[in-house]
């Protein structure tokens, strides 16, 4: 259960912790009470009493947790449902896609969130000069880069976005030098990107050491906790998989998603030099 803060409720949030929804300002902050609740009322199947949020403290701290991007957010309702139920990351789409999103949109949906959640612009062969100008305009933490960008695209990024996740093709020639990009994350993608397609897991095996790696391509509630215990990445990203029309996220499945990926991910063992993830020590 998500622990509730000793404040009184208010009538608005009294009717939200009847359905066994609580909101603890530690973790989920109190702006996204209403967003919630509306959702709440509005999925009568929702079950909410066995929520739990071991991955997260006040700042963001990473507990032994499977990393979660809920991607192709398109309003402040999924945003916050996402976050409310445990998404480490949510990411807005500025490529051309059914779920493209204008920067000034995605800064009224950033500015709600808190802020240990991390924010991903996605571009596709942009110039670097174009992605730092909407990342900025839009309010983001990190720039996916989900295109052909080289190596010097993506450090010309870099200089200036504190986080850069590089999306590659499972498969590719990029797949295999995916060290050579100089990112802390990088995204294995099916061959067409955004597909929604799942691709052979098992080219996961050619994908270069040393970043942090986030499964996508296809995944579902349905598929989720069996790429998790085959891959066992560090994370996984998750967009039409969990939608119920383009743009526009199913709560249902958001929430079996997130539990289904951290329920199958092994235990990781912290070792005296392996401490847990943390974003705001990374702004320091």
């Amino acid at each position: 259960m998500i622990r509730s803060s000793s404040r009184q409720p208010t009538t608005e949030r009294q009717s939200c912790l009847s359905s066994g929804l609580e909101i603890d300002d530690g973790c989920i902050h109190e702006s996204i009470v209403s967003n919630v609740c509306s959702i709440v009322n509005n999925e009568t199947d929702l079950d909410f009493s066995d929520i739990d949020t071991p991955c997260l403290s006040g700042r963001g701290v990473r507990w032994e947790c499977m990393f979660v991007k809920v991607c192709g957010i398109t309003n402040e309702d999924d945003a916050l449902f996402a976050v409310a139920m445990g998404a480490d990351a949510v990411g807005f789409v500025f490529a051309p896609s059914p779920r493209q999103v204008a920067a000034q949109q995605v800064y009224d949906i950033t500015r709600r969130l808190p802020p240990e959640i991390l924010t991903v612009g996605v571009f596709r062969d942009e110039a670097p000069s174009r992605v730092i100008d909407t990342m900025n305009r839009a309010g983001l933490k990190a720039a996916q880069l989900h295109g052909h960008e080289t190596p010097d695209m993506v450090a010309e990024v870099a200089q200036q976005i504190r986080w850069v996740i590089k999306a590659v093709a499972a498969g590719s020639v990029d797949a295999r030098r995916a060290d050579a990009f100089g990112t802390d994350m990088v995204l294995v993608d099916a061959a067409q990107p955004g597909s929604g397609q799942v691709f052979d897991w098992t080219l996961m095996d050619d994908v270069a050491d040393g970043p942090r790696i986030i499964l996508a391509g296809g995944l579902n509630p349905d598929n989720v906790a069996e790429a998790v215990r085959l891959v066992r990445p560090w994370g996984v990203d998750v967009s039409s998989g969990v939608e119920r029309s383009p743009g526009r996220k199913d709560a249902l499945k958001v929430k079996a998603f997130i539990e289904r990926a951290r329920a199958a991910e092994p235990a990781r063992h912290l070792g005296p030099d392996v401490m847990p993830y943390d974003w705001a020590d990374d702004e320091e």
